[in-house]
């Protein structure tokens, strides 16, 4: 474990992602809403199911940060490489046989590819932790 936490800016930053991400979660829901031209409303009932779900939604976030910079940091300081990279980046788009080359060029045990992965944005991930937990937003 860490000797420290999420610092508070860190968190503070958390907190601010979280409540941007629930106010547009319904159109980040599916694909779909991808080209959405039309405006959305809330009920009364429906912001304060938010107001009420949004402690969890913001532990969620924070709890997202510090599982991700936990296992960095120690995955980083056994082996000298960050076990992510981004899904989106050249690292992905390799064959598994280039990523190994890859890994040798920088000098690392190609037999890491098996533990590194591929990862999204901070969004993804945290919709990702709200969808997997009992998490009371309704996801």
């Amino acid at each position: 474990m860490l000797s420290w936490n999420l610092s508070s800016n860190l968190r503070n930053t958390a907190a601010f992602a979280a409540i941007a991400i629930s106010a547009t979660i319904v159109l980040m829901a599916n694909d779909a809403n991808a080209g959405f031209k039309g405006s959305i409303a809330f009920t009364e009932e429906e912001k304060n199911a938010h107001l009420t779900a949004l402690p969890a939604i913001l532990q969620t976030a924070a709890d997202c940060l510090e599982q991700d910079m936990q296992r960095h940091y120690d995955f980083y300081t056994q082996y000298g490489i960050s076990p992510f990279y981004g899904d989106r980046g050249a690292f992905s788009k390799m064959t598994p046989a280039d990523r190994r080359q890859h890994l040798i060029r920088l000098g690392k045990n190609p037999a890491l590819l098996s533990e590194l992965q591929p990862t999204s944005t901070l969004t993804d991930k945290f919709l990702a932790g709200l969808t997997e937990t009992s998490s009371p937003v309704g996801i």
